[in-house]
């Protein structure tokens, strides 16, 4: 067992507690690339080590030398050798015109780079446009810049450790730094004991199917053709809940778009293909804005008997009373509201403009003291009963130590 690390490396002791619990709960899903990278990584000096991680947890894969100062690693140069033979990163990365651009300042770019027009008046960004649209052959950063006294470092093993992470977090969407936020306590989660069998991929497939749905959902937010996207995504099934929650919430993202964009019978589609908690509502406000009236209302009846949630049944209700209405059919009797005693009150405006806390502090008695905690009374009430129920460690329910829900 290794020597506990300082304090200062508190990444690289984040990152080896991740690498173990991905090597405990998923050893059988690993690739032979992933099963060498964990062997291998474990058996690096721990600078090396450190610096691949720092590497990893930054922005973009490319780095120059000068940028990678930290003083806990020291020679970052001597720390990449064994990264350099692993292939883990790399000296000889080929860059686009704009990526090596990205990677100078402005002297620089207006030294190193085959510009047209020099000034130094420009602003970067203008002198980066003369770049766009030409056919400058990609090079390394050495033949680009072969008069800078620097170096470029490129990390080769992103999408490697993203895949590492994906089956840490069980999503792309949180990242290392969710340890760092959690030993803070800007972020808390309640401590559950997971066990192996909790995990969010049982199988190969279903990571890939993971970043199958991801890939699809970034060319959505990308403004690519839905006709290119709709179809894979509805071709798309899988034995895992958790992945088919996540195609459902993306048709169902689709689908909002197409609304919005008035392709009602398309978004009517994508809502009856989707399973999200809003999707029921949705197809009966599509049909009513198609004229469908009778549809929507033969719908509405049909969810009201079995609805999702206490939301969705009082949406369906208030479409049942809407499209009755339209259709001339009976109206649906309702239930005698519920008496309520009413209070009315004509205060001073108070200075500190909180309606609330005047009309709490006109309430107020010594032996009756009045509090006011719009909803979050009801809630904790309920989180302290159900406590042990929400946060029982069932298989699947949690799949890591900083999972909300």
């Amino acid at each position: 067992m290794s020597a506990p690390l300082p304090p200062e490396l508190y990444y690289l002791s984040n990152f080896r507690t991740a690498l173990a619990w991905v090597a405990e709960r998923y050893a059988d899903l690993l690739s032979d690339e992933e099963r060498a990278f964990l062997d291998t990584f474990h058996t690096m000096a721990w600078p090396s080590q450190a610096l691949l991680v720092r590497m990893v947890m930054r922005k973009g894969c490319h780095f120059r030398l000068s940028k990678l100062v930290y003083p806990e690693i020291g020679d970052c140069m001597t720390a990449a050798g064994p990264l350099l033979e692993q292939g883990w990163i790399t000296e000889q990365a080929v860059l686009t015109a704009d990526e090596v651009a990205e990677l100078l300042r402005k002297d620089e770019v207006l030294t190193y780079l085959p510009l047209t027009d020099r000034r130094a008046t420009q602003k970067k960004a203008e002198l980066l446009e003369q770049l766009h649209g030409t056919e400058l052959p990609a090079q390394t950063f050495r033949d680009w810049c072969p008069g800078l006294d620097d170096q470029l470092l490129s990390l080769m093993v992103g999408e490697l450790c993203d895949r590492l992470r994906l089956m840490f977090f069980g999503n792309l969407a949180q990242d290392w730094s969710e340890f760092v936020l959690a030993d803070l306590g800007i972020y808390r989660y309640e401590s559950v004991d997971i066990s192996p069998e909790s995990r969010g991929f049982q199988c190969r497939q279903d990571l890939e199917d993971y970043l199958h749905l991801r890939q699809l959902r970034v060319s959505v937010e990308q403004g690519a053709d839905l006709a290119d996207i709709v179809p894979p995504l509805m071709a798309f099934s899988s034995d895992n809940p958790y992945l088919c929650s996540r195609q459902s919430r993306l048709l169902f993202q689709i689908a909002q778009q197409l609304e919005k964009s008035c392709e009602l019978e398309q978004a009517l589609l994508l809502y009856q293909e989707s399973n999200h908690g809003e999707a029921r509502w949705r197809q009966i406000r599509v049909l009513e804005q198609l004229g469908r009236d009778s549809e929507a209302h033969d719908q509405a009846l049909a969810f009201s008997q079995e609805p999702g949630s206490d939301e969705e049944s009082q949406r369906l209700e208030r479409a049942l009373t809407r499209l009755r209405r339209k259709l001339g059919l009976p109206t649906m009797k309702r239930a005698k509201a519920v008496g309520e005693s009413r209070i009315d009150l004509v205060l001073p405006m108070p200075a500190h403009g909180c309606v609330e806390i005047a009309v709490r502090d006109h309430l107020q008695q010594d032996d009756a003291p009045v509090h006011y905690v719009e909803n979050t009374l009801i809630c904790s009430l309920f989180g302290l009963l159900c406590w042990e129920a929400i946060f029982a460690p069932l298989p699947g329910a949690f799949f890591h130590p900083f999972h909300s829900g």
